[in-house]
């Protein structure tokens, strides 16, 4: 009997321990908070994702209008174009070329040129997946490669 009585306070120290543990589990789960200060200056990325599955244009089914469109693409700018998109979001993840002659004045700059490709950009949002009033350009990485060849790089 006196074992039992010297046992009760541990194994009761014991329960309630594991119940403040398991409590405190139960306030660390919850749902965090909607709508904050900010939450209306959030402008989601569609081809930011956690798990990214890529797919080629040419395995999506013919009639697809993701397909569809990119061939369009094709038509205009030459065939030699290999695209890939994010399955879920169907916007460009890798798009690989032979390039599209621009037409550059003599004396072209980047600033020039950047604001030569906005049409370009704004007439391909359906391809490109980017509105143009979110892309900044990044005049550290845009300039001329070479003679007859200017990289131009936007941010988003």
């Amino acid at each position: 009997m006196k074992d039992r009585a010297r046992a009760f306070p541990k194994v009761l120290a014991a329960m309630v321990t594991l119940f403040l543990a398991g409590a405190s589990a139960v306030f660390a789960l919850q749902v965090p908070e909607q709508g904050g200060r900010f939450s209306d200056l959030v402008i989601q990325d569609p081809g930011n994702g956690l798990d990214v599955a890529t797919t080629a244009v040419g395995s999506l089914p013919v009639g697809d209008p993701a397909r569809v469109r990119w061939e369009v693409f094709r038509a205009t700018h030459g065939q030699d174009w290999s695209v890939h998109l994010d399955r879920r979001s169907g916007a460009p993840l890798l798009v690989e070329g032979k390039g599209i002659r621009w037409p550059g004045a003599e004396g072209a700059t980047v600033a020039s040129l950047a604001a030569s490709l906005r049409p370009f950009i704004a007439g391909n949002r359906t391809l490109l997946f980017a509105n143009d009033k979110e892309l900044v350009l990044d005049n550290d990485a845009s300039g001329l490669l070479n003679d007859d060849v200017w990289q131009i790089v936007f941010g988003r």
